[in-house]
């Protein structure tokens, strides 16, 4: 519910993608590519802000 609030009627977010791909047009492949996609998109960001923001000398002790 949340993505379809937040991207609204004619904003289309990946994860909107993905719902479809697996429950309307049972395209399990697509669905499977697409979440990948987005998960190495999302490491790959966290990698790079964590680099830049020197996250790895960050101590949470």
């Amino acid at each position: 519910i949340t993505p379809a609030l937040i991207g609204g009627a004619s904003d289309q977010l990946i994860s909107n993608f993905i719902a479809n791909y697996v429950n309307v047009e049972l395209n399990w492949e697509m669905a499977a590519a697409l979440s990948f996609i987005l998960l190495v998109f999302t490491l790959a960001l966290f990698g790079i802000f964590a680099r830049i923001l020197g996250l790895d000398r960050l101590k949470l002790v």
